[in-house]
């Protein structure tokens, strides 16, 4: 059984070639029993490569495989975040305009308190107004009465007194004559 075998190192020493032929006889048994080990090893060592091949490949595959499903659930977080900011925009949107239109509500009922006020302080003014001008116009026409019944009492008191002085011009007058009248020659 005269055999050539290679021996792979992972050295930098290159490949040992062990030629069967060049062996001595008196090792023959023990050199079978070292080159089939080392022939075993060497299969072993083949399926060990292979396996770290297929393991590396399946590394490599799972890894790109991760990446992907990283990759993709980056973008579905990326997208699922754009939703919920964009849900949180349209709320603050909403409620926004929520409170702008409560904003005008009050504004409007404010506005018109304020119109119900200024009706009201107008209507109340002129109510006001109104009374006072009647009240000056009572005012006014007591006092214009008041003036006619007190230029007629000074009328009539002006005719009493025209009168008492036609009277008294009239006594005097007679008293005059009187005095000139001789009385000592009337009386007989």
């Amino acid at each position: 059984m005269n055999a050539i075998v290679g021996i792979r190192t992972n050295s930098d020493m290159p490949n040992v070639i062990v030629d069967r032929s060049n062996l001595p006889n008196m090792y023959d048994s023990n050199y079978d029993f070292v080159i089939k080990n080392i022939i075993d090893l060497q299969k072993d060592m083949g399926k060990i490569a292979a396996t770290v091949d297929l393991l590396k490949d399946s590394l490599e595959k799972q890894e790109k495989r991760t990446a992907e499903r990283f990759d993709k659930l980056d973008d579905k977080i990326a997208e699922d975040l754009e939703k919920q900011n964009q849900k949180i925009a349209e709320g603050f949107e909403e409620q926004d305009r929520r409170i702008a239109e409560g904003f005008e509500r009050q504004d409007r009922k404010i506005d018109e308190r304020f119109e119900k006020q200024d009706r009201e302080i107008a209507e109340r003014f002129r109510k006001n107004e109104d009374k006072s001008e009647r009240a000056f116009e009572r005012l006014e026409n007591k006092i214009t009465e008041g003036f006619e019944k007190q230029n007629q009492r000074i009328f009539a008191l002006e005719k009493k007194m025209y009168a008492a002085g036609a009277i008294l011009v009239a006594i005097v007058s007679l008293i005059g004559l009187a005095m000139k009248i001789p009385w000592n020659l009337i009386s007989g």
